[in-house]
Order: structure tokens, then sequence, then C-alpha cells
């Protein structure tokens, strides 16, 4: 299904964004995203729209500001054709037409990753073991998040691990590529998880682990 954004501020259209074949799509503020808003309202990567079951959704990634859609602040949503996007003063509105799904990762078939995920927590004051069981499970120093990174200094938002048609990915939403490491390499933007992955978060080691709960020591 073909996904167009058509962005705009003040009633003037500023730009057309055209999508198909694809499994997810980033707005925000940095260079790398897909559609570029350069305003510092909002974040370095605001939102997404992923695929996922058969329906475009987008998605919040943590942001200070949300996002709006058809006027009501929605962390979650699936879209239609005629849907409004508001970020910040900017509004996106989406227009969708037929065609063909995004092809499915392989790894979503993996029976592993279908029977669900956990984040085992061995360190920095926050152990335990988190069940990933939502779509989008938020990481950082603010009461709201899932997992609550403890220290003054913890960002408000570090890192969300969204759950979609690939899988389960570690998005990294703080300013500093160094906040966040997987496997020992420093992630600056995002990717894909696969089970016994090590994670470090701050101060905080964890691993991604699939199956049930009981199999995530």
């Amino acid at each position: 299904m073909t996904l167009r954004i058509d962005v705009s501020l003040r009633d003037a259209l500023l730009s057309s964004h055209t999508f198909a074949d694809r499994e997810r799509i980033t707005i925000g503020r940095h260079p790398s995203c897909d559609v570029v808003i350069d305003n510092l309202a909002l974040s370095r990567e605001h939102a997404a729209i992923t695929w996922d079951h058969g329906e475009w959704v987008v998605r919040d990634l943590g942001s200070r500001n949300g996002v709006y859609v058809n006027g009501t602040r929605k962390p979650v949503h699936a879209l239609a054709s005629g849907d409004v996007i508001g970020l910040g003063k900017y509004a996106l509105a989406v227009s969708l037409t037929g065609g063909h799904a995004p092809e499915r990762r392989a790894a979503w078939t993996d029976p592993g990753a279908a029977a669900g995920a956990h984040l085992v927590v061995k360190g920095g004051g926050a152990g335990g073991v988190f069940s990933l069981a939502r779509d989008v499970f938020s990481i950082g120093g603010h009461k709201s998040c899932e997992l609550r990174l403890p220290g003054a200094l913890a960002p408000r938002r570090l890192a969300l691990i969204l759950r979609g048609l690939g899988g389960y990915s570690l998005v990294n939403v703080s300013a500093r590529a160094e906040a966040v490491w997987k496997n020992g390499k420093p992630v600056a933007d995002r990717c894909w998880l696969e089970d016994g992955d090590r994670l470090e978060l701050l101060d905080v080691l964890c691993r991604f682990a699939t199956g049930p709960a009981g199999q995530a020591g």
C-alpha cells in the first residue's frame, strides 16, 4: 500500500513524500530521517510510521512535544486516508492508495520472536526481567518509562524497543550515540535485535532474550 505525506505549515504546502514497499518511515529533524522537518520543536527522531499487520501505524518515539492525530495526542495510532498528523506547528496530511504490502523480514517468522521477548536487566540498580509485550517499550529516567533508569543524569528518554513486522529493534532517542550500545558497539540511530544481544544503556547492563519469561534468565 502506498503512503503519501503532505507537510504543511499554516496552510502552506512545504513538501510531499510518497512511500511504497517500505516497512518503516522516520520523521524528525535529523538529516537521516525519511521526512525531515528542521525545527527545534521536533525531536531528532520524533515519530515513525510502520507497516504493521496490514496497516500503517504512526508511533511517538518518546518525543517531548508528542504526536497528534486529528487534534488528539496519540502515542500509537493506525492511520487512514484523510488523517492529519500534528507535529508541533506542522500538519502532515496522510493519503493511502492500494498496492502491495511491504515484505516481512524473515526474522518475524522465527518461533522465538513470535513467542515474545524480554529484557533481562543485571546492573545499574534497575535489575529484573521486563516483558516486551507492548509495541513500544520506553527506557529512560522519566517515571512513565517501562524501564526507569536510576540517577539524576539519566535522560528523560534514552531509548525505545519497538515491536513490529520485522521483529524487535532498538532506537536511540537520546542526543548521544555513546549512551546506547549493542554487543560492544554504539547505536547512533536504530538496529535490529536478536536473541542474546548484550545491551548497555548508560550504566545499566541488559540482555535481549526471545521466548517465554522462564527462559530469559
